[in-house]
């Protein structure tokens, strides 16, 4: 005897085999477009990003290293990057094929096991990883973690305890203090990357004598312009240690607010990503800024 303990509706089974052939189309897309395999978790944005493009912000790193900074690419294969913020080891991932060493710094520990598979996965060797986050003084902190839709939207800021759903005492330090005799004579530091939802200032302030020694580019996200943790006080502090070119990366706006309209306006008249020189970024969210103590455009 035959007893039935599921059955599922011919439109809910269709569902099921729509859903699967989406995912196997999505798998072979990554790999024609040689994305790296990186273990993350479906329904966080940044895991949703990764499954549906390959890698999390790839727009935005294709423009920045296949246009703006295309040029530079033969000085990066000789230089290091930092990543600062490396979450789950996306960015990390991708400076890993373009730069001969990437040294990254996460204090979430449970960004850091993906991060630690994702290296062990992709046979990564030219990344090392410190568990730990940058400030400008050595000290114990809370670190508030989203992990709920949003592991990017985490960090030591107070402000992101009332979105937190885990919170962990996590160590920051000195990124001089940490960098210290690790980077060698022959290996300039050319690029650091910045996403720390808002310690981005005490971050560089700690790592004053890197910056002064190598003048790499410095690459920074930015939510506001003023207040304590804004874009303002980051341009102010560094124009003090040489830097004074700015640009932003931002897509074309539309005039509408209405989402259907701005979809339709995207349809019929493109998205394109487009950099920006600016004296200092305007007071609103931008995804990219980047700082150069040289002119890296005529824009």
């Amino acid at each position: 005897m035959t007893r039935v303990l599921l059955q599922l509706k011919p439109v809910a089974y269709l569902a099921r085999l729509a859903r699967r052939a989406l995912v196997r189309l999505l798998a072979q897309r990554r790999r024609r477009q040689g994305a790296a395999r990186i273990a993350c978790f479906p329904g966080d944005d940044i895991g949703d990003h990764v499954i549906a493009h390959g890698w999390y912000e790839d727009v935005l790193l294709r423009a920045i290293f296949d246009h703006f900074l295309a040029a530079d690419a033969g000085a990066f294969r000789s230089g290091a990057a930092l990543d600062v913020g490396a979450n789950i080891g996306n960015h990390a991932l991708w400076l890993s094929r373009r730069f001969a060493q990437v040294y990254a710094f996460e204090p979430n520990p449970v960004c850091i096991k993906l991060f630690e598979a994702n290296m062990l996965m992709n046979q990564v060797d030219n990344v090392r990883l410190f568990p730990l986050g940058l400030s400008d003084v050595p000290a114990p902190m809370t670190f508030h973690a989203n992990l709920d839709g949003n592991l990017g939207r985490s960090g030591v800021t107070q402000s992101l305890a009332a979105t937190a759903t885990r919170s962990f005492p996590v160590q920051l330090e000195r990124g001089d203090d940490v960098l210290d005799g690790e980077i060698p004579a022959q290996l300039p530091l050319l690029l650091v990357k910045l996403d720390i939802e808002g310690h981005e200032i005490q971050a560089l302030a700690g790592l004053q004598q890197t910056l002064l020694r190598h003048q790499p580019l410095v690459l920074f996200e930015s939510h506001h312009a003023g207040g304590a943790g804004g874009s303002d006080a980051i341009v102010d502090l560094l124009g003090q240690w040489g830097y004074g070119h700015f640009y932003v990366l931002e897509a074309n706006a539309s005039p509408y607010r209405n989402r259907l309209a701005k979809l339709v306006y995207r349809l019929a008249r493109g998205w394109n990503l487009a950099v920006r020189a600016v004296a200092r970024p305007d007071d609103r969210s931008h995804a990219l800024v980047i700082a150069s103590v040289r002119p890296q455009c005529a824009c």
